[in-house]
């Protein structure tokens, strides 16, 4: 899948062309799926072209507090920050391999600024309804419930001969060759058009009452200070 090739909706042409032209500002949007060791490659070379002045990582800003913790090198992933709410248990994990621990650990290691900038995790709306049957608790804070339920990704699998969209981004993303990945502004041009995909089978509805567009907000907020 290759967003310079591949004919997109117009909205997500739109994204992408917005992706560029930040990128040319000088401010370079990186979409990414967790825990995953193709985006952290991806990342590693980005960071060390660009050698950005600010890191911002899309995590609840309370998180902030335990950047000095994070980026010692004492500590060691798997690592998880908790987060304790009234009535749940909020939690986000990160591994080695996971871009988030890539980006704040570059940060620390190369004297740039780096910051949490998503809503706090305790008024975080997104919560999938269907817990409260299973009495369920504990939730994560890096959930990709809509990949799972997008009916554009289910298309792509099928026309892959590919069982689900796990296994298409396997095909499409981790199994690049390690240049490919590397190559990060096209990686990273493609990784938004996969989740643009997922994103245009969601109701506007659906995402203002999950708390998306107020969590977005909040980011954009963050990026124009």
């Amino acid at each position: 899948m290759s967003a310079s090739t591949t004919q997109v909706p117009a909205r997500l042409q739109y994204a992408l062309d917005s992706q560029r032209r930040w990128g040319e500002a000088g401010v370079h949007l990186v979409p990414v799926r967790h825990h995953s060791p193709a985006c952290a490659l991806a990342l590693s070379a980005l960071l060390e072209e660009v050698h950005p002045a600010t890191v911002l990582i899309e995590g609840p800003v309370e998180y902030a507090a335990l950047l000095p913790s994070l980026q010692d090198p004492r500590t060691v992933p798997p690592v998880a920050l908790l987060s304790l709410g009234e009535r749940t248990a909020s939690y986000y994990p990160l591994a080695e391999f996971s871009p988030e621990w890539v980006a704040l650990r570059w940060a620390g290691q190369h004297g740039a600024e780096a910051a949490f900038i998503d809503r706090s995790a305790c008024l975080r709306d997104d919560d999938d309804p269907r817990d409260d049957a299973r009495g369920a608790v504990a939730r994560t804070l890096q959930a990709e419930r809509y990949l799972a339920r997008s009916r554009s990704l289910d298309a792509l699998a099928r026309r892959l001969g590919c069982r689900d969209h796990d296994e298409v981004w396997e095909h499409l993303f981790e199994d690049r060759a390690t240049a490919d990945i590397r190559s990060w502004r096209g990686f990273f041009s493609d990784t938004l058009a996969w989740s643009g995909l997922a994103r245009l089978d969601v109701e506007r509805e659906v995402l203002d009452a999950d708390g998306t567009h107020a969590r977005e907000a909040v980011m954009s907020a963050a990026l124009r200070r």
